[in-house]
């Protein structure tokens, strides 16, 4: 997988070191992001107990996975085990995943959402194995320290640009803040659009949401834009210095940032669609509903005909956005569930002991 990096791919692959020091398995890393494949630092796991047999765990999306089990390394051998710990974020997939599929042995899936939709395209075995968060500890420790200001209202709204724009639509977030605190009576309230560095033209960005997003900055000067690279943890106290987290997403296949922010036990306003639905429940958060839409043509890497995505309505976030403001001991509660299920379900001894039980299952333990 992906060594190095802030990407989700990047953090699936740092992931999966550390289940293999939790079980104490033999680990290695094969950095795949260079040209040529190499053993990376990260690699050396330490080991208290050996494998019964040899298995490979692709952290990269299926339309790469033949490349890795093509390559001299991988296809030399007859004796691996093929696991594919995949992603994606559309209700269908594309025709660049098939032959990935059929080369696996089996697939991990990280959410209820990505395991119901490969289990429709494959007779492979599908497990759910959901993820662990590495520094979920680190995280709550830092939920535990006072905010900077809280006396002022602060909404946040975080993506990577280069994983399409399109999808993680923060566009409905400004708007949605814009309506639920006009700028005459809620002068003090504030909006923090933290992205990445930016590119005009990004195939990403096809109808221009951060455009559009800077004209009302310029217009609201409530609104804070933060277009940087940052650490994690620089990613994670700026998110702890707010009052309520946003994903106004159409599309996610697990959904980092809402899982960070519960974490974090932040309040956080959410689309009720695809990964994030494992954790984000009205128990633990405030999902809004949305509606289905095709993906327009050019809004996607790869677009199957006839796939979906969600399309939220500012109007309706705008009202969750209102409940967290009206009513900040209910919002509290419902992070501090969010925040209670993550460290249930979402630790890596969790993580460890589902994927452990899986190894088990196929005879590798």
């Amino acid at each position: 997988g992906i060594a190095g990096g802030k990407t989700g791919l990047g953090a699936n692959t740092i992931m999966a070191h550390g289940m293999a020091e939790e079980m104490g398995v033999p680990f290695a890393v094969r950095d795949v992001e260079g040209t040529e494949p190499a053993l990376h630092p990260l690699a050396a796991a330490g080991s208290r107990r050996e494998l019964k047999r040899n298995i490979a765990l692709h952290h990269v999306n299926a339309d790469r996975i033949p490349l890795q089990i093509m390559s001299p390394e991988l296809a030399r051998r007859n004796d691996t085990y093929h696991i594919g710990f995949l992603l994606w974020e559309l209700d269908r997939i594309p025709q660049a995943h098939r032959l990935g599929l059929s080369l696996l042995d089996e697939i991990w899936a990280p959410s209820r959402f990505v395991a119901d939709l490969y289990a429709a395209q494959t007779s492979k075995p599908v497990h759910l194995v959901k993820k662990g968060l590495v520094d979920l500890q680190g995280l709550q420790r830092l939920s535990a320290d006072q905010n900077s200001d809280p006396g002022r209202f602060t909404t946040m709204i975080c993506f990577d640009f280069h994983s399409s724009v399109e999808r993680k639509n923060p566009l409905a977030a400004v708007r949605a803040f814009q309506i639920a605190f006009p700028r005459h009576s809620h002068a003090d309230c504030r909006l923090i659009v933290k992205t990445t560095p930016t590119t005009r033209g990004h195939w990403g960005d096809p109808a221009d949401q951060f455009g559009q997003i800077r004209n009302l900055a310029a217009k609201d000067k409530r609104i804070e834009i933060v277009e940087d690279f940052v650490s994690q943890p620089e990613l994670w106290r700026m998110m702890k210095s707010a009052t309520c987290i946003l994903s106004t997403h159409r599309a996610e296949g697990f959904g980092y940032i809402p899982a960070y922010a519960l974490a974090l036990a932040k309040p956080l306003v959410t689309t009720d669609y695809g990964g994030p639905r494992d954790f984000c429940t009205p128990r633990t958060s405030f999902p809004v509903a949305a509606t289905l839409v095709h993906v327009p043509n050019g809004h996607a890497l790869y677009s199957p005909e006839g796939a979906k995505w969600a399309d939220v309505s500012p109007e309706a976030v705008a009202l969750s956005l209102r409940r967290v403001y009206d009513n900040p001991e209910m919002a509290a509660a419902r992070a501090r569930r969010g925040q209670a299920l993550l460290t249930r379900d979402y630790s890596m001894t969790a993580y460890a002991a589902r994927c452990r039980r899986r190894l088990e299952q196929i005879g590798a333990l």
